[in-house]
C-alpha cells in the first residue's frame, strides 16, 4: 500500500492556492457589485501591506521576503471560497 507524503501534499496545495488566490481576488473584484465586491476586497486590507513588506525586503536583499505573502494566500483563498459559497446560497434563496 502506498504511503502519502503529507509534506509534499501540503506544499503542492499551497503552491496551487497562490495562483488560485490571485484568480479569485481579481475575478470576484471584477464580477461582483455592491456589498459583495466590498466583502471580496477585504483580503486586500492585509495583502497590500504584506506585499509592500515583501517588496521592501526583496529590495534590501533578504532571502526571506516571500514567506508572509505565500502563507497568506491560502487564508485569503479560503475566505474568498467561503464568500463565493455564501453568495451563491444567498442569491439562490433570493430568487423567486
Amino acid at each position: 500500500m502506498a504511503q502519502f507524503d503529507w509534506n509534499n501534499i501540503m506544499g503542492t496545495a499551497i503552491m496551487l492556492l497562490v495562483p488560485g488566490y490571485f484568480a479569485l481576488q481579481i475575478g470576484l473584484g471584477i464580477v461582483w457589485r455592491g456589498r459583495w465586491r466590498l466583502a471580496a476586497l477585504v483580503p486586500l486590507v492585509a495583502f497590500v501591506p504584506i506585499l509592500g513588506y515583501s517588496v521592501f525586503a526583496l529590495s534590501q536583499g533578504s532571502n526571506l521576503w516571500p514567506p508572509l505573502a505565500i502563507f497568506f494566500k491560502p487564508v485569503g483563498y479560503i475566505y474568498l471560497l467561503i464568500l463565493t459559497i455564501q453568495q451563491a446560497v444567498s442569491s439562490r434563496n433570493a430568487a423567486p
